[in-house]
């Protein structure tokens, strides 16, 4: 299980994503205490948010067979995470990095432009079409800016 620190709030009381409650190994190993999934700021055991990125033992799919749906009315693999946590050892581990949140539309969009850009394979021929759009918005956000400053009495 990956882990990092969380900065994303929701209406600034609510995480967005699964907190950890572990006990720290080493470096950056924790023993799963408990998982919760988007929990009130004022209930979180951390800020340490749940990446999403597991190891997980093949049990965990009986698990998920008869897990009830939870927050949003989805079925919450954290809620199968911590139920088999329950049952065996879980470890997570803290990961240091760039995170992006796939799970959000700018996130995922982030993460397919950079990536692409790492690409030797796409890179220039990527970049100068983004350059070319980049240019082109510009260009329609100044023609618009301008209409409206000519339409202000």
């Amino acid at each position: 299980m990956a882990l990092h620190q969380s900065w994303c709030l929701r209406f600034l009381s609510h995480f967005c994503h699964g907190i950890l409650d572990g006990k720290h190994i080493e470096d950056r190993v924790y023993k799963v205490k408990n998982l919760i999934e988007k929990p009130l700021m004022e209930e979180a055991p951390s800020n340490t948010a749940i990446l999403g990125r597991y190891i997980i033992n093949p049990a965990i799919f009986d698990i998920l067979e008869t897990t009830e749906p939870g927050k949003g009315g989805e079925i919450q693999l954290t809620d199968a995470l911590k139920e088999l946590a329950s049952k065996e050892a879980m470890y997570a581990y803290k990961f240091e990095g760039r995170r992006y949140d796939v799970g959000d539309k700018q996130g995922f969009l982030e993460a397919t432009v950079e990536f692409a850009l790492r690409r030797e394979d796409l890179r220039d021929e990527f970049l100068r079409y983004l350059l070319k759009l980049a240019d082109r918005e510009a260009s329609r956000t100044f023609e618009e800016v301008a209409i409206s400053a000519t339409n202000t009495p």
